[in-house]
């Protein structure tokens, strides 16, 4: 059985380029919106979330909050497009295990 992947991302070109990279291993989840990825993060028990910082609505620094709340044994690894050291610092204190820097 392949391991879950939640992808929270409102830029469809990060979606579909780590769809292409992720699905032959891992199922992908895709949602491109902070509440959209709640609700699947609840439905779907994934194995791992990659979350964008800056999302349309509710941001990922609070979608990250809320998801870490609910089971802080799931790895988050936020992506972040900006290089806001103070963001990457307040992710890795509110539990997120990693962050990588967009572009890929």
């Amino acid at each position: 059985m392949k391991k879950r992947v939640l992808l929270v991302d409102d830029e469809s070109s990060v979606r579909m380029s780590l769809k292409m990279v992720l699905e032959p291993s891992y199922e992908l989840i895709c949602a491109s919106e902070g509440e959209e990825g709640l609700t699947l993060y609840k439905r779907e028990s994934p194995d791992l979330v990659l979350l964008d910082v800056m999302l349309p609505g509710e941001d990922g620094l609070s979608v990250l909050q809320t998801m870490h709340s609910e089971d802080a044994r799931v790895p988050i690894i936020m992506l972040t497009g900006t290089k806001m050291v103070k963001t990457v610092v307040d992710a890795m204190k509110m539990g997120a295990a990693d962050y990588v820097t967009k572009p890929f």
